[in-house]
């Protein structure tokens, strides 16, 4: 599965109310994107107004894509 992700990561594990405010904060449209394979050990985790999050539990890291 190919992902649009944003060049934009958070280390460590975090409840959502932690990665909501950060997809209320961070300026997406600023942020750089590529095209790359899902990392084998993610799951998705929610999207909200057009942003997907999912951790990395091979890596402890959430990422970020771009949902459409």
């Amino acid at each position: 599965m190919t992902l649009e992700i944003f060049d934009f990561t958070i280390d460590g594990l975090r409840d959502d109310t932690d990665l909501i405010d950060i997809l209320n904060c961070f300026v997406w449209c600023d942020a750089e994107t590529t095209y790359q394979s899902k990392p084998t050990h993610s799951r998705f985790m929610f999207s909200r107004d057009g942003i997907g999050v999912w951790y990395d539990y091979g890596a402890d890291y959430h990422f970020f894509t771009h949902e459409g």
